[in-house]
């Protein structure tokens, strides 16, 4: 059995209150049976289980109410793609940023680098420059 990696809050992980209060907003036209599934075309029934859908593109968009097993479905054949491709998933690039000497904190000169993951970072500069710490987001790629 692999050792439990450590959990990260729903905010950590992109779900903060922007996230929940969206959610919130679709929940009663997801009881009525009202909402179709982008990425089937189907109806999400009231008592089916469903997530609100990232962008495929850019995780900070959300694409609207998804049945859950869509969504978790469209993850993994991401990170499938991406290893049969030889390309690094998304966790596995950002744990190189991470190792990277370019993107390591200097508290002395309060230059603190954000998670890669972060909706201000752009595919130009993995990280985004901060004065102080936001969480010990390296610790949560391990």
């Amino acid at each position: 059995m692999s050792p439990k990696r450590p959990t990260k809050t729903t905010k950590q992980r992109g779900y903060g209150a922007k996230h929940a209060a969206l959610r919130k907003s679709w929940a009663p036209k997801v009881a009525m049976g009202n909402v179709i599934c982008p990425r089937c075309g189907f109806a999400i029934l009231p008592e089916a289980a469903w997530d609100l859908g990232h962008s495929d593109v850019d995780r900070s968009e959300w694409t609207g109410p998804e049945h859950a097993r869509c969504n978790r479905r469209a993850g993994q054949r991401k990170g499938a793609a991406a290893r049969r491709q030889g390309r690094p998933t998304d966790v596995e690039r950002w744990r190189q940023i991470a190792r990277d000497p370019r993107y390591q904190d200097d508290p002395s000169a309060k230059i603190f680098h954000g998670p890669p993951w972060s909706s201000w970072s752009s595919s130009e500069e993995p990280t985004m420059r901060w004065s102080q710490a936001w969480f010990p987001w390296r610790d949560e790629l391990r």
